[in-house]
């Protein structure tokens, strides 16, 4: 929200800027050098808008980066034989309680749904630290493959 309203502001800077020009050129005409004043500080004023916009842009990425972002993917190489879903936080900071919402669910190869904790309502996963990852077993990476056939999964943290 706070980013809208920033740009709402440099928006309607930029207009009255521009209606100042015109205003200026329309009532004095272009022959007063106070026009030309006029025009060379709504320039001015529009030209700070436009790299005020570009270092805002630059903070943002800048903050995004510092959010917590968890990854899921199933990991088959850290074990021979074995698949694990592992979470990984490629964020700039902590994520925390993490719960992980499956579209269809991720079934191991005992055909029970694939949970970091075997707690009812508590997060899946409490503190997962930036660049780290917590990893839980799904089964023998040949058994799952042959038992399920349609391996495509989507999740939704929250």
């Amino acid at each position: 929200m706070f980013r809208f309203i920033i740009r709402a502001i440099w928006v309607i800077a930029g207009i009255f800027s521009i209606i100042a020009i015109i205003m200026a050129l329309l009532i004095l005409g272009p022959n007063k050098s106070e026009v030309w004043a006029v025009v060379a500080a709504a320039l001015a004023v529009i030209t700070s808008i436009i790299s005020s916009w570009a270092a805002q842009r630059v903070l943002e990425i800048q903050q995004d980066a510092q959010k917590p972002y968890p990854y899921p993917s199933i990991d088959v190489k850290s074990r021979y034989s074995l698949m694990q879903l592992r979470i990984t936080n490629f964020g700039g900071t902590a994520a925390r309680d993490i719960f992980i919402k499956w579209h269809k669910p991720l079934l191991n190869s005992q055909g029970e749904i694939v949970r970091f904790t075997k707690q009812e309502n508590a997060p899946e996963i409490p503190i997962l630290l930036p660049n780290e990852s917590v990893a839980v077993l799904v089964g023998g990476s040949n058994a799952i493959y042959a038992q399920y056939l349609d391996m495509n999964y989507s999740c939704v943290f929250r």
